[in-house]
């Protein structure tokens, strides 16, 4: 009938925005990919899907780290700590082309130190990282991990899902490199050093009240540095741990009671060259909802059950 209203083209205001905020809660669940694209589509996706810009931040290179958290201490969002990020993904590798004049100005450092009054090479306090050296892979190093804790710390009431692979010049203590997380449910964590340093083990607060599934993927290991963050989560068998074999029993872990935490054990051989690709691929399965068990390819067929306090004579 020509009284009848026609029908036109959807209009994006025809939803409240609770149900927008539902639709971009499921949809932005990817590597950020998603929320950058719907705020190009209009200017009213663009104002709708403004709080889901940040839902997700993955990162693959230590200059992308340092110009994200430039962009958002100049629009004032780090020093309000106004991030809603609930996923993060870090990735910092080493490229083979630099790998050798990295490694020479490595062994200059390393020199110094033996023949100077000189910063220690395990970094313990926040203040260490605005610590201005006159060497450049020194004063970048810490110009990177600076402004990862920066940005962490932002998203710290929202931060769900964590993953963080390195491969540091220096070795930073855990609690210096990620600031306390009360929500934080996954963390995934790869480290690939260089060689070993000596490293606090003194007991340390509960930073990670939350945590669900812990992953300690690295090697060599230093036992020290794994063992600080093991004591800043829940001391609960609901908590499961996904290291190798080697780790769980460097931390002196077989003569640890019922009830401290599940751990399950990833095979010894994997290629390191892979784990960055293997902590993403965890970190996305985490982000849909996974629930932190690696697969059968990837456990160690010798303990596929994990840790079994009857049993623990066969670890």
């Amino acid at each position: 009938m020509a009284n009848q209203p026609t029908s036109g083209a959807f209009s994006v205001r025809s939803l409240p925005p609770e149900i927008w905020s539902f639709i971009f809660d499921v949809a932005c669940l990817d590597d950020g990919f998603t929320a950058r694209s719907l705020s190009l589509v209009s200017r009213d996706l663009h104002a709708l899907s403004e709080g889901h810009r940040y839902y997700t931040i993955k990162i693959s290179s230590s200059s992308q780290m340092v110009a994200l958290e430039r962009q958002l201490s100049e629009s004032g969002v780090i020093a309000a700590r106004g991030l809603k990020t609930r996923f993060v993904s870090v990735t910092f590798p080493v490229h083979s082309a630099g790998q050798e004049a990295l490694s020479i100005e490595i062994a200059d450092i390393e020199r110094d130190e033996k023949e100077n009054e000189w910063k220690p090479a395990i970094t313990t306090s926040v203040e260490d990282l605005n610590y201005d050296s006159k060497h450049s892979v020194v004063k970048f190093h810490y110009l990177v991990y600076g402004a990862m804790r920066r940005l962490l710390e932002a998203c710290s009431n929202t931060l769900e899902v964590l993953s963080i692979y390195q491969n540091p010049a220096f070795l930073i203590q855990f609690d210096v490199l990620v600031p306390p997380l009360p929500r934080l449910q996954h963390l995934s964590i790869g480290l690939s050093p260089r060689g070993s340093w000596a490293t606090m083990g003194d007991p340390h607060p509960m930073h990670y009240p939350s945590l669900q599934v812990l992953r300690l993927m690295g090697w060599p290991l230093p036992g020290g540095w794994w063992k600080r963050i093991t004591q800043s989560i829940p001391d609960s068998s609901d908590v499961k741990i996904i290291s190798v074999l080697r780790l769980y029993r460097s931390l002196g872990y077989c003569d640890k009671k019922k009830g401290y935490h599940t751990w399950k054990f990833v095979k010894e051989n994997f290629d390191e060259a892979a784990l960055p690709g293997l902590l993403e691929k965890w970190w996305v399965e985490d982000v849909n909802g996974g629930n932190g068990i690696p697969g059968k390819e990837e456990l160690d067929e010798r303990h596929g059950n994990g840790y079994q306090y009857e049993a623990d004579d066969d670890l």
